[in-house]
C-alpha cells in the first residue's frame, strides 16, 4: 500500500511542477510578446508617419527651399532630411524589437527544467539503491533540501 501513495505523490508532484513550468513559461512569453507587439506598433506608427510626412513636408520645403536654391536641390535637402529623420526612427524600433524570441524562451525553460531534474536525480543516487532502502533510511533522516525550481 505505501508503494501505491509513494506514486500518487510522484504524480501530483509531476504535474505540480508542470503547472509551475507552464505558468513560468506564460510569464515569459507574455512578457515577450507584449514587448515584440510594442515593437511592431512602433514600426507601423513609424511608417504611417513617413508617409504623412512625405505628402506634406516634400511639398511645404521643397517650395520654400526653392527661394534660394533650384528645384532639385531643394528637393535633395528635403529627401536627406526624411532619411535622416526614418533612420533615427528605425534604429529606435529595431532597438525595441531586440531580445529574446519565444522559440529561445521556451527552449531556455526546458533546458532550466531538465538540468534541474538531472541534479536532482543526481543527488538522489542512483535507482538501484532505493529498492534496498538504504537511500530511503538516508532520506527520511536528512532535512529536506530540495532547491527550488528555475
Amino acid at each position: 500500500m505505501k508503494i501505491f501513495e509513494r506514486l500518487r505523490s510522484i504524480n501530483s508532484a509531476f504535474f505540480a511542477v508542470l503547472r509551475a513550468e507552464i505558468a513560468a513559461l506564460n510569464s515569459d512569453l507574455s512578457a515577450a510578446a507584449k514587448r515584440f507587439l510594442i515593437g511592431v506598433l512602433l514600426v507601423a506608427v513609424t511608417l504611417g508617419i513617413a508617409g504623412v510626412l512625405l505628402a506634406v513636408l516634400v511639398f511645404v520645403l521643397i517650395a520654400v527651399l526653392a527661394q534660394w536654391l533650384p528645384w532639385w536641390g531643394a528637393g535633395l535637402v528635403v529627401a536627406a532630411v526624411l532619411a535622416l529623420a526614418a533612420a533615427l526612427s528605425w534604429f529606435a524600433a529595431m532597438r525595441r524589437l531586440r531580445g529574446e524570441t519565444p522559440g529561445a524562451i521556451v527552449q531556455r525553460h526546458v533546458s532550466d527544467h531538465l538540468d534541474w531534474w538531472q541534479n536532482r536525480v543526481s543527488q538522489d543516487g542512483p535507482p538501484g539503491a532505493v529498492a534496498d532502502g538504504r537511500a530511503a533510511a538516508a532520506v527520511a533522516g536528512a532535512e529536506d533540501l530540495e532547491e527550488d525550481l528555475p
